[in-house]
């Protein structure tokens, strides 16, 4: 029985992908410059667990990543999270 539920639209369409508590779900979202992977599990006492990475491409990872989390605005930038305002690239965030 499904435990956890995915929702993907892209220029294909629609579609969906359920997960039990034994194989959690994993998505990996890219552009050109960053990827975007969340993880959902139940752990060892039975709480979903979500995780959230944010990692640049390969050779890459020069573009500003904008994270909302609960309403507070975080920059992740050549590897590092800032928060709050920032001046990244001569210009203000």
């Amino acid at each position: 029985m499904a435990h956890f539920y995915g929702h993907l639209q892209g220029s294909r369409g629609e579609t969906t992908r359920c997960g039990t508590k034994q194989s959690g779900m994993c998505a990996k979202l890219k552009s050109w410059k960053s990827s975007v992977d969340v993880e959902l599990k139940n752990d060892e006492v039975g709480c979903d667990v979500y995780e959230i990475g944010i990692s640049p491409i390969y050779g890459t990872g020069q573009g500003v990543i904008r994270i909302i989390i609960n309403g507070e605005e975080f920059i992740y930038f050549k590897g590092k999270v800032y928060k709050g305002e920032h001046e990244v690239l001569g210009e203000k965030l």
